[in-house]
């Protein structure tokens, strides 16, 4: 074999290993939310500037339907402190295609508190709920 098909090879290896290993630590970070008539909803808290690790945390949801049809779905995101609803947002809308998924800021589905710190997310007074949750199976998404 030659050298430069040995560091071609060699190139291309540690490729796939970063990429295998990237995807495989980023499907680690999703916690499962609710799973619910085929629909499963994932979430995680991440910083909401790539470049900064201090920044606000945001919730960035992953919403699959495993149905064989379309799935209409609201709800309103709750962020609970201390039990009682701190923040909440305005009714969230959503027609998911059968065997899809919607994720992160292209659907805005992810969300950044204005009034709850990071540590206050992090502690055990912090909880966030999909409250009025509604789910309707529909021929399709227009």
């Amino acid at each position: 074999m030659t050298k430069s098909r040995i560091m071609k090879t060699s190139i291309i290896s540690a490729l796939v290993l970063i990429i295998w290993s990237t995807s495989l630590f980023s499907q680690e970070a999703l916690k499962e939310k609710l799973s619910q008539e085929g629909v499963v909803v994932t979430y995680e808290w991440k910083p909401s500037d790539k470049k900064d690790a201090n920044s606000k945390l945001q919730l960035c949801l992953v919403i699959e339907n495993t149905n064989t049809y379309a799935v209409k779905m609201e709800f309103v995101l709750e962020f609970y402190l201390k039990g009682e609803v701190y923040e909440e947002s305005l009714v969230q809308k959503f027609c998911i295609k059968p065997g899809k998924q919607i994720k992160g800021k292209k659907y805005g589905l992810c969300w950044i508190s204005e009034e709850v710190s990071n540590e206050e997310i992090n502690g055990p007074d912090f909880k966030w709920e999909m409250g009025e949750l509604e789910l309707k199976k529909v021929e399709a998404c227009n």
